[in-house]
């Protein structure tokens, strides 16, 4: 991942909670995470879960306006990708 895709995935994030880019940071950095758990796991392209994990919480973030939630989301989008990928062999 390049650090302009990462900027602007972090960019993405603080637009969305109206925080500070250290807030969006964190979340990003967990977010990234989760994904690097689920890609090393099951074999799913780290770009791709980290992808499906930030627009996940995007998503959940603009319905509840709660990170936690938003996070939830996001991790429930990983275990998705990963049952699909599963279940495809």
């Amino acid at each position: 991942m390049t650090q302009a895709r990462f900027d602007a995935q972090v960019l993405k994030i603080a637009a969305l909670v109206g925080g500070s880019l250290s807030v969006a940071r964190f979340l990003f950095q967990d977010l990234s995470s989760e994904a690097a758990f689920c890609a090393s796991r099951h074999r799913i392209a780290f770009c791709r879960a980290l992808d499906a994990a930030v627009e996940a919480f995007a998503v959940e973030y603009l319905r509840s306006a709660d990170a936690a939630q938003a996070h939830n989301a996001a991790c429930a989008r990983l275990e998705a990708m990963a049952i699909l990928r599963k279940s495809a062999h």
